[in-house]
């Protein structure tokens, strides 16, 4: 926030916190190239709905139950008789 405010300069930010000013300056950056995304849920909640479909469709992939080998079904079931 108090990089935002502007009341102090970058540097001083980032003496005050032990950051490094390059730091302070990429965040500050990232923030206000995305901060629409803090007001604007319905693209984020898109975003992971989807993430989370894709998720859910490859566990879905390894919880499937497979069909069985008959043929070695039958020569267990050969030796155990």
């Amino acid at each position: 926030m108090e990089v935002l405010e502007a009341e102090l300069t970058l540097n001083q930010i980032a003496s005050k916190y032990e950051l490094l000013p390059a730091n302070v300056k990429n965040w500050k950056k990232m923030f206000l190239e995305n901060m629409s995304l803090a007001f604007d849920k319905s693209t984020v909640v898109k975003e992971y709905k989807e993430k989370i479909e894709v998720l859910q469709s490859s566990n879905d992939s390894y919880t499937t139950p497979r069909k069985r080998n008959n043929n070695f079904e039958i020569l267990i079931l050969n030796k155990l008789k």
